[in-house]
């Protein structure tokens, strides 16, 4: 992999990035793929980081920009490389893994799958961190589904 100093910096610092990203594995074609998506969209930013070093970025990537409701996207993300070295199995429960909360999960809750916390579709309606009174009035009731 060959790198240069990056000119793109993010908190100030400087990143890595990759001369050639085909030397590190990347299609050139896939990244003018993806390239294309990303004007036809829209997007204001993006960046692809390999091992520490920019991949492609297009758009402002110094600017901050507001993101909402990206959790899930990033944690599917991050569960798939996993999945797919076989090293986390979507299918376990919550009970089989251990997985409480420090108000206790019910026994039903426990009943959940890995993959339905991924698809947000798990039936625990814990109060979040950070609800809003609204958010409080919408979430459905424990234990109703």
């Amino acid at each position: 992999m060959v790198l240069n100093d990056a000119k793109i910096t993010q908190n100030g610092g400087p990143w890595m990035q990759l001369i050639d990203p085909e030397q590190a594995g990347w299609s050139s074609e896939k990244l003018e793929e993806a390239r294309k998506k990303f004007e036809e969209i829209g997007s204001a930013a993006f960046m692809i980081i390999d091992r520490g070093a920019v991949v492609a970025a297009w758009g402002d990537c110094t600017f901050p920009h507001p993101c909402h409701s990206i959790r899930k996207s990033i944690l599917s993300a991050l569960y798939g490389f996993n999945v797919h070295d076989s090293k986390i199995d979507l299918q376990r429960t919550l009970a089989e893994l251990k997985i409480d909360d420090l108000l206790p999960l019910t026994d039903t809750e426990k009943e959940a799958k890995i993959i339905h916390l991924l698809k947000a579709r798990s039936g625990v309606y814990h109060e979040a961190a950070s609800e809003t009174e609204a958010m409080k009035n919408k979430r459905p009731i424990r234990g109703s589904h």
